[in-house]
This record gives structure tokens, sequence and C-alpha cells, in this order.
């Protein structure tokens, strides 16, 4: 017998359902969430990396020009 406590539960909007009551198309269902939720979670680290590694390159760029006179200024 499962004790209740390792029951995994899965929570959708205000109401909480036992995984292993779901049928097997739910589970799948599931499953391909977990999956979806993963692989957006990377997407946004590596979208964070690429916004770190762009303020790096615009400082950078910055600091080469700081003795650059400018044509135009804004």
């Amino acid at each position: 017998m499962t004790n209740a406590a390792e029951q995994q539960v899965i929570d959708l909007g205000d109401e909480q359902y036992a995984f292993d009551s779901l049928s097997d198309q739910a589970k799948e269902l599931v499953n391909g969430l977990q999956v979806a939720d993963a692989q957006l979670q990377i997407a946004h680290d590596k979208l964070n990396v690429m916004m770190f590694a762009r303020r790096s390159l615009l400082d950078q760029l910055a600091a080469e020009l700081k003795d650059v006179e400018p044509i135009r200024s804004f």
C-alpha cells in the first residue's frame, strides 16, 4: 500500500489529483507538461545568459569608446 505522503499529487488550478488515479492519456499529458516546463526553464536560462553576455559586451564597447570622439550625440 502506498503512503499518502509519498503519493504524487497534480495541482491544476484550485484542484488536486492523485497521479495514480489519472487515465493513461492524462498521465501522458502531465508528462508532456513536465517536459514543456523543463524546456521553458532551459530557454529562460539561455536567455538570461545571452542578456548577461550582451550587457558585458556593451560595457566593454563603452570602455573601448571612452576616448573616441563621437561624430554626433543625442
